[in-house]
């Protein structure tokens, strides 16, 4: 065995690959993380995005536009949904990935007692033909829901955004105020 011991020696010290060695080692690991950074970071600019479409159809709302627009509800609808659809047509087919949500409250006790689950696209249908949508008058008690359906590019972000059985992922915003006394406003 002695005439083994140089050889090894000589490979012990050749230090020639182990640069590429290592990389290949790193790399798979290196992707990963720089990926869910990006996945990340493209989760919290959706969700900005939908923040900022709810507060835009809030002020719609709360300053009575919507309801100026129309007198016809499925017109009213397809009003405010245009203008949430104006942000977040960046998911893609809006009538595929956004549902928007309003209902009136007579009061904070009826809402309180609301627990109606957020309808999102990959809802049952009976629950998207029965989505809600009523502005209300002057001093409504107001509440908008708008549901995004997020896909995510990372499939390791998926398990930490609690996404099931392999449908996307929901980002969901809400809103609740009161409507300006707007009637009193429009002149005839």
């Amino acid at each position: 065995m002695p005439f083994l011991l140089p050889k090894t020696a000589r490979m012990r010290k050749n230090q020639e690959g182990s640069a590429i060695v290592e990389f290949a080692l790193v790399l798979p690991v290196f992707l990963a993380l720089f990926f869910s950074i990006i996945e990340v970071g493209w989760v919290f600019f959706a969700s900005g995005v939908t923040d900022r479409a709810a507060s835009n159809a809030e002020r719609l709302v709360r300053t009575g536009q919507v309801q100026r627009f129309s007198d016809s509800a499925s017109e009213q609808r397809e009003f405010i949904f245009g203008e949430v659809c104006r942000f977040a047509k960046i998911f893609g087919d809006c009538a595929e990935k956004v549902t928007v949500e309003v209902v009136v409250f007579s009061d904070f006790e009826a809402l309180a007692a609301d627990d109606s689950e957020i309808t999102c696209r990959n809802s049952s249908q009976d629950a998207q033909d029965n989505l809600q949508f009523s502005p209300g008058g002057d001093n409504a008690l107001t509440r908008i829901r708008i549901c995004v359906l997020y896909e995510t590019l990372n499939p390791g972000i998926g398990l930490v955004l609690n996404s099931t059985n392999g449908e996307p992922d929901r980002i969901i915003t809400q809103r609740l105020f009161r409507t300006e006394p707007f009637e009193r406003n429009i002149r005839s």
